[in-house]
């Protein structure tokens, strides 16, 4: 989920808190350490531009590797080298992650593309025909458009918890094998399933998972599952020579996986997943059987009511979603009516959308719930940064009381808050909620001190005492 937001002004501190400091000179190539990831490594011709590095332990220059690009939306590229470790090492792919990288602007992230393509084709021994990305939320868009970005073959793309750049359309990677990973309650859920049918209808190679989570990198297994994929797809269009144990095992594995399914009785899953293994694994084996048990399984009325229930469960969150929307888009016009901003807060009902997902079960509602209070967030949370850094205070306090109402006592959630009310002339509002922040763990006494939006109460005893009793809890300095 979004990280909570802070009043405007404190871009320079984040910018701040992500910057790396690059060692003045770099290990040649030979000297990498395989088996161990290297993170921060400055690219050869422009330091200002690192990545995390992981060549799998029988690394050797005398021979060409697979690669795979990583992107992660916060520019932390140990991140993705670490999730993706163990199935690197167990199949022997190079991963890099930039650490420039984010999720915007584009420029930034092309720049980045290219300074580590660069630097890892001149410094690796990369096999081009075997060229991956993987990315997650903003860094799943930048993986998948890797390839239109720097003029180059991919070969599969991991897209976790995001789907295609605007400047992209499906037929723009029709030939490119995806594979897309997103959590239940994540607010792109509807986005990833419709790409995923759309891919399917070009007949473009597809696999779509989704766990039990949030918007997220998926768990490891997932990972691990995603480049045991990747390895099938590479022995389907023959950049990978044939392996039939390799095969085996993971159509053995596959059908025990299926199998599991059906003891737990999810009807509309499990059928979906034999459905997946006769695409992924015809043409490398004998898939009959597997033809045999989904023909079985379509007969069975609770694999139609399970198919039924998800389709409709879908319908239902996208009325939901539009409901919400038209709500939400009224802070975007005028804010003169008395208490117009408490009345939009109000009328999306977020407590009730709370109390459905806080439930036990797994009942359709509790899902709806949670995915709708997921985009909720993330949309309040961009608009009220967006407003505050353009001083629209009343439409950053609608916002931010939002996410507020979401995800209640985050301590710069309420700050934000604060900075919202103080820009809107609310100054006792500005004050309590300060001190609500204060108590809940916000301490940035610099921001307070320097950041526009509390300009009007510097000069407040009230706010000079907050001050105070900062720099004395903080100690000298």
């Amino acid at each position: 989920m979004t990280d909570p937001i802070r009043p405007a002004g404190v871009r320079s501190a984040f910018l701040a808190a992500l910057f790396i400091f690059l060692s003045p000179c770099c290990p040649r190539a030979e000297d990498f350490p395989p088996g161990q990831v290297i993170d921060p490594l400055p690219c050869l011709h422009d330091a200002s531009q690192s990545y995390a590095l992981y060549l799998p332990a029988a690394y050797r220059a005398e021979r060409r590797w697979p690669i795979i690009y990583c992107f992660d939306p916060g520019g932390k590229g140990a991140v993705p080298v670490a999730l993706f470790r163990e199935g690197a090492e167990k199949y022997g792919y190079i991963v890099v992650s930039s650490n420039n990288s984010r999720n915007g602007p584009w420029e930034t992230i092309m720049e980045a593309a290219r300074a580590v393509w660069r630097d890892t084709h001149a410094r690796l021994a990369i096999d081009d025909r075997r060229v991956y990305a993987a990315g997650f939320s903003g860094g799943a868009r930048a993986a998948s458009g890797l390839g239109k970005m720097l003029s180059v073959r991919l070969n599969g793309v991991i897209a976790c918890g995001g789907g295609l750049p605007a400047w992209m359309e499906p037929g723009d990677v029709k030939d490119i094998p995806w594979f897309g990973t997103v959590g239940l309650y994540d607010f792109n859920f509807s986005e990833m399933r419709d790409l995923a049918g759309r891919l399917d209808a070009q007949a473009t190679p597809r696999r779509l998972r989704i766990f039990p989570g949030r918007h997220s990198w998926p768990p490891p297994e997932l990972v691990m599952a995603a480049l045991e994929w990747l390895e099938l797809q590479a022995m389907k269009c023959g950049s990978l020579p044939r392996n039939d144990a390799m095969i085996a095992a993971f159509l053995s594995a596959a059908m025990e996986q299926g199998h599991e399914l059906e003891n737990r009785q999810e009807w509309g899953s499990a059928y979906s997943h034999y459905a997946s293994i006769v695409e992924d694994f015809a043409g490398l084996t004998d898939v009959a059987p597997v033809r045999e048990k989904l023909g079985e399984l379509q007969k069975k009325s609770p694999v139609i009511d399970d198919i039924k229930s998800e389709s409709s469960r879908e319908n239902e969150y996208k009325k939901s979603l539009e409901r919400l929307k038209a709500i939400y888009l009224k802070m975007r016009g005028p804010l003169n009516e008395p208490g117009i901003a408490r009345k939009i807060v109000n009328e999306l009902k977020i407590p009730a959308l709370r109390k459905k997902a806080a439930v036990d079960d797994m009942k359709p509602e509790k899902v709806i719930a949670k995915r709708l209070l997921a985009e909720l967030f993330s949309k309040a949370i961009s608009d009220g940064q967006d407003y505050l850094d353009r001083k629209d205070g009343p439409r950053a306090v609608i916002a931010i009381q939002i996410a507020d109402e979401i995800s209640p006592g985050q301590p710069n959630l309420l700050a934000a808050l604060s900075g919202a009310f103080a820009l809107s002339g609310e100054r006792k509002k500005a004050l309590k909620t300060l001190s609500e922040a204060i108590a809940a763990g916000y301490d940035d006494r610099e921001e307070l001190e320097n950041d526009p939006a509390w300009e009007g109460l510097r000069s407040n005893p009230e706010f000079q005492k907050m001050i105070a009793a900062m720099k004395k809890s903080s100690g000298p300095g």
